[in-house]
């Protein structure tokens, strides 16, 4: 054998031994170190939200309980029991909206390398498989394969496995899915729409403009949907839309393309506008879409084939992809529950009672509703109840029945029942009530609210206190036994004198419309009023009153009550008949030769029994004087230049009273004087000048 030949066995012996420690390319097998992954863990611990009625099979793009079938670009994650995938798979689009991707593929047959999407900063992937795949390092610890087929786009930290259980029980999951396609078949549709809905086959709209309801039912005939014309569905105030699809055959082929708020078909992670899912049963069906699809699509026992774009959730038995389909996860289907209660007569409980009145609470004592009153046939309803925990509480019994003031409680679970929950409650017979009347003593034809009343056994046992009379002076109990009670006055209207005597009545027994009336008067007070006496004084001599001072009296809001107001010669003025409350002095004119003084003088009536009278004492300082001064001047008759010393003077008041006496003019003729107060005076010389 050449060398050459030898060189070429070698070589190609090489390449034959290499090949299989290496990664694939384009989904080629390779063959490494089995590695262990991290425990899968449960997908409600990822997925802990309220999804609605589909529960987490919604927040996957495809949710299979049999296999998926991949031959076409599938843009969304998927949960399927067995998975064939020729092609890659992922929600594509990275608009920042969806933080987590997860997939769960129990049983791996295929899968493409370039299946899932890489993480960034805005999404994180965890991918999970079952527990009966392979997973192997590949390129030196930096890869990893699945099954032999190396994953490309997934980091080691992405991936998980199941251990000691499933990461998702489709068994369970697919139960509580058959209930919650009867249980959106069972709701009462706000529309049926058929081939007879459209004026023009050719021109389908389904308008739901006019809905109300924040859950819109559509039954829609399955023939609709064969049509090949476009079916435009107008939800303007993106109620949260069922379309339950009737009398479908074991095979149905969807020719119409679905166009939902004008919408195309397209990848996203805005699913805010996702408010369109339809019901296709329980009825084991092929399911072909050959036309452009929009809205999650419910067919838990059934096999879908899509042929053309599709967006939104399959959840279905066998889904085979054939067209290019995009994630486009469902607003949550939240249906809520209604509850019936029904009153009847403890002895009779064909008897049912009118006029019940009632409250409903959470099990947390929140208030949901307060007034709800038993109807003609003694039945009240209340819809729209989330799951949870009730109760009511009976506020006021019917006419002739005593009050039963107990929880009825009941429970709301929309995902075991849609119908409405019962709940029934007895009263026993009231044999009586009273009626009393509250009027004035005077005037009998004028009645008094606000009187409160004690009632009691005859025994004295109290029965109810805090009761008071209406606008119409009147007070009404009907929840009475059989005996003889009273009621006593704790509280007199305003105004009026409390009547502390006892106002007796009897009931009489089985007599259901006995009803015994009571008038009860009062004597109306005589009104108190107070008064107040002000007192004006010097402030540097609190003994020495002013008269002349002026005031005005104001009420404590500022409201005047009178001006004008004028101490007398003692400094003393006096204001009556003011009623209790407060109120404030304000000087508006202060005595002569004082300071005006213009802070308030605040005091309080307080009149009860007697009139109050408040004293206010407001002192004035005195008001610095002003004074004048005076120069005289001294000149010659001839020469009124030539000024003259030595005059002298003597100053008088205009009266004569004597001011100063001699006063002389100086070396210029001159003399002054000062500290003169306002008003008239002269001169008189007593001495001229000399010569």
């Amino acid at each position: 054998m050449t060398k050459s030949v030898l060189k070429s066995m070698r070589l190609l012996l090489i390449i034959l031994l290499i090949i299989p420690t290496f990664s694939s390319l384009f989904g080629i097998k390779v063959y490494a170190e089995d590695i262990v992954v991290p425990e899968s863990g449960s997908v409600y611990d990822d997925l802990p939200a309220n999804y609605g009625v589909l529960g987490i099979a919604s927040q996957f793009h495809i949710f299979a309980k049999g296999t998926s079938k991949l031959n076409a670009h599938t843009n969304g994650n998927i949960a399927s029991a067995i998975f064939e995938g020729e092609v890659n798979f992922g929600t594509n689009i990275h608009e920042g909206l969806v933080s987590n991707e997860i997939d769960y593929l129990e049983s791996v047959k295929t899968i493409n390398s370039s299946s899932e999407i890489p993480d960034n900063a805005t999404r994180k992937t965890k991918f999970v498989v079952g527990v009966n795949n392979q997973f192997s390092s590949v390129d030196n610890g930096n890869g990893i394969a699945l099954n032999g087929t190396k994953l490309d786009h997934l980091k080691n930290a992405d991936i998980f496995q199941d251990k000691n259980k499933k990461y998702i029980d489709f068994s369970s999951e697919f139960n509580k899915l058959y209930a919650t396609s009867d249980q959106l078949y069972s709701q009462k549709p706000n529309l049926t729409i058929t081939n007879d809905s459209f004026d023009d086959p050719n021109k389908r709209v389904i308008d739901l403009a006019s809905q109300t309801s924040s859950n819109v039912f559509v039954n829609i005939d399955a023939s609709v949907l064969a049509g090949n014309t476009d079916l435009n569905i107008n939800n303007p105030s993106n109620k949260i839309v069922i379309m339950n699809v009737t009398n479908s055959q074991s095979n149905l082929d969807i020719a119409s393309k679905i166009v939902y708020n004008g919408r195309s078909n397209q990848e996203t992670e805005n699913f805010s506008d996702a408010n369109i899912s339809w019901n296709f049963g329980n009825d084991t069906h092929t399911i072909n879409f050959n036309a452009p699809f929009q809205g999650t699509v419910l067919a838990p026992n059934s096999a879908i084939i899509v042929n053309q774009n599709l967006d939104g959730s399959i959840i279905a038995t066998d889904v085979d992809i054939k067209a290019e389909t995009h994630r486009w996860d469902p607003n949550p289907i939240i249906l809520n529950g209604a509850v019936i209660l029904k009153k009847v007569d403890s002895g009779d409980k064909n008897k049912t009672l009118a006029g019940a009145e009632f409250s409903l609470f959470a099990k947390d004592g929140t208030l949901i509703k307060a007034g709800l009153v038993t109807g003609e046939d003694g039945t009240l309803r209340y819809d729209n109840l989330t799951n949870g925990d009730y109760y009511f509480i009976e506020t006021k019994a019917p006419k002739g029945y005593q009050l039963d003031a107990s929880k009825h409680p009941f429970t709301i679970n929309t995902d075991e029942t849609t119908e409405a929950q019962s709940v029934t409650v007895s009263d026993k017979q009231n044999p009586g009530e009273v009626i009393l009347k509250k009027v004035d003593s005077q005037d009998k034809s004028k009645t008094l609210a606000g009187a409160e009343f004690s009632l009691y056994k005859e025994d004295g046992t109290l029965i109810q206190s805090g009761l008071k009379t209406n606008k119409d002076g009147i007070l009404e109990y009907d929840h009475l036994a059989s005996d003889v009670d009273y009621f006593v006055e704790t509280k007199a209207p305003e105004g009026y004198r409390l009547d502390k005597t006892r106002h007796a009545f009897k009931i009489k027994a089985n007599q259901e419309t006995d009803v015994e009336y009571i008038t009860v008067t009062n004597v109306q007070k005589s009104p108190v009023t107070g008064s107040v006496i002000l007192t004006k004084v010097d402030s540097g001599d609190k003994n020495k009153t002013l008269a002349g001072a002026e005031f005005s009296l104001f009420a404590k809001d500022g409201t005047l009550i009178k001006a004008g107001l004028v101490t007398g010669e003692d400094g003393i003025l006096r204001y009556d008949n003011l009623t209790n409350g407060d109120y404030y002095f304000v000087e508006t004119k202060a005595p002569k030769g004082h300071q005006l003084e213009t802070s308030h003088h605040e005091f309080t009536i307080k009149s009860t029994e007697t009139a109050d009278v408040e004293t206010v004492t407001v002192s004035d300082k005195k008001t610095s004087p002003v004074t004048g001064s005076v120069i005289l001047k001294k000149v010659d008759s001839a020469d009124k230049n030539k000024t003259l010393a030595g005059a002298e003077f003597s100053l008088f008041t205009k009266d004569g009273t004597l001011i100063k006496a001699g006063l002389v003019t100086g070396e210029d003729g001159t003399l002054r004087y000062d500290n003169l107060t306002d008003g008239d005076y002269y001169f008189v010389e007593t001495k001229a000048p000399k010569g």
